[in-house]
């Protein structure tokens, strides 16, 4: 039996000529059982993302800086928001737009969930320690998350609650169309969210780094198990 491919959307340094992607996630999605592949932010060439979802089992949007406030109606709030490059921000929004359309499997972390949102017409709060006053610290930790009954999340790792890090200074604020909650932290921030069938899941902590977690690599699983079944 064939392997799925897993296409991970790549970063692109400010100004950089380049694309780049922490090996974190290519390893993640091989202890899975999939086959990693970089997708490069590229020019708008017609086709170009059909053509590249045609080539892919499932979708992994990787974590970054952060979407221009411009695509859910705001400006800039702070020096906080630190802006992707434009070709970056244009090019995964089209995809992960695409992506759902096609059922095609989506797994987001991070900068990846606040991406879903987005894509779907929703809007995040730009810098979570100046907009949540109550907000326990996101950045550079560690917290509880509470999973939601009932959601896939949490059939998947079939917990109350798990222990996940944080490295966000972003979270959504109202949901995408279609979208619903299925973790939230300690201080009831939105931590997770998912469409109500088929597989695309949204997380603000990084997977990829917790691959000695059993429930982590159980959700790394179940997103490769669904992406085998896609084509």
């Amino acid at each position: 039996m064939k392997k799925p491919v897993i296409g991970i959307n790549g970063n692109m340094p400010k100004n950089a000529r380049y694309a780049k992607l922490s090996q974190e996630y290519s390893r993640a999605v091989l202890k899975a059982g999939g086959i990693p592949i970089i997708l490069p932010p590229a020019s708008f060439v017609p086709g170009v993302v059909d053509s590249l979802l045609g080539r892919i089992d499932g979708l992994f949007l990787s974590g970054g800086h952060d979407l221009s406030p411009r695509f859910y109606g705001e400006k800039v709030l702070n020096d906080k928001v630190i802006l992707l490059p434009e070709l970056k921000q244009r090019f995964d929004l089209t995809l992960a737009r695409a992506a759902i359309k096609r059922k095609i499997p989506v797994l987001g972390t991070c900068y990846g969930a606040q991406l879903i949102n987005v894509a779907l017409g929703g809007a995040l709060f730009q810098d979570i320690a100046t907009q949540i006053r109550s907000a326990i610290g996101h950045r550079k930790s560690s917290h509880k998350v509470y999973l939601c009954e009932g959601t896939l999340l949490h059939r998947i790792i079939g917990k109350k609650h798990i222990i996940t890090n944080s490295s966000h200074h972003q979270s959504i604020k109202t949901l995408g169309k279609g979208l619903v909650i299925n973790a939230r932290a300690e201080d009831a921030i939105i931590e997770g969210v998912e469409l109500p069938s088929g597989f695309c899941l949204g997380l603000q902590w990084h997977p990829e780094r917790m691959m000695d977690s059993p429930e982590q690599v159980a959700l790394l699983r179940a997103f490769v198990k669904y992406a085998s079944r896609h084509k």
